[in-house]
């Protein structure tokens, strides 16, 4: 949006807690990741982003432009 917040639309039910899985389970594992990883999206949940991302992230926008942890972060609040 104009204000640089992120706006997004899904019909995606992301609103509860992550779900354990079995800790041998990769398929669960990276599902469960992605599905928090979607919900700190929609939510603009930088507390949780600074708990999973590497400290080499990167992001591609839909513009084309990079950022990395930082900026992402900056601009997740």
């Amino acid at each position: 949006g104009p204000d640089g917040r992120w706006r997004i639309a899904a019909d995606l039910d992301n609103s509860g807690p992550p779900t354990a899985v079995p800790a041998n389970d990769d398929r669960a594992t990276l599902a469960t990741l992605n599905a928090d990883y979607v919900r700190a999206v929609l939510t603009s949940d930088a507390a949780r982003f600074r708990e999973i991302l590497a400290d080499d992230f990167r992001n591609t926008n839909p513009d084309g432009t990079i950022l990395d942890r930082a900026g992402f972060l900056a601009r997740s609040r």
